[in-house]
C-alpha cells in the first residue's frame, strides 16, 4: 500500500509517534490499511453521517469494511478510513471540506512507523 502527496498544504511531522494519540495508534495497529484522520466540529452521530456520504465515494477506499469504509468516532472527532488502493491524502482533506468540517491531521502506519500529516485549516 502507498500513499500519493500532492500539495505543499501538508506537512509530515517526523516525530509523530509521541504526536500520534494512543487511541489513535491503537486503531491503526487493530485494523491493518487504514487511516485515522482527527476532524474538527465532528461531534455527533449526524455530523458524521455526511463525512461518511463524501469520504465513502472516494476510489482508494476499501467499502467492504466498517460501514461503507468508514469507521466514525464523534467523541473522539476520530474517523477511521479503511484503504484498498493508493490514496491522496489532499483529496481526503478536500472531501472533510465538502462535508462542512476541518481536517486537522491524520495518523497513518508506513513500514511499521506511525507517520502523522498536518493540515492547515
Amino acid at each position: 500500500m502507498s500513499f500519493v502527496f500532492v500539495c505543499s498544504s501538508i506537512s509530515e511531522d517526523t516525530d509523530s509517534i509521541s504526536s500520534c494519540s494512543n487511541e489513535m495508534i491503537s486503531l491503526l495497529k487493530d485494523n491493518p490499511n487504514t487511516v485515522v484522520l482527527k476532524v474538527k466540529g465532528l461531534v455527533c452521530s449526524s455530523c458524521a453521517i455526511g463525512v461518511r456520504v463524501h469520504l465513502s465515494k472516494m476510489d482508494g477506499i476499501d467499502i467492504s469494511k466498517f460501514n461503507k469504509g468508514i469507521m466514525l468516532d464523534s467523541t473522539s472527532q476520530y474517523v477511521l478510513v479503511a484503504l484498498k488502493d493508493n490514496i491522496d491524502f489532499k483529496k481526503i482533506d478536500e472531501s472533510i471540506t465538502n462535508a462542512g468540517y476541518n481536517l486537522h491531521h491524520l495518523c497513518y502506519i508506513d513500514n511499521g512507523l506511525v507517520k502523522r500529516i498536518n493540515f492547515n485549516t
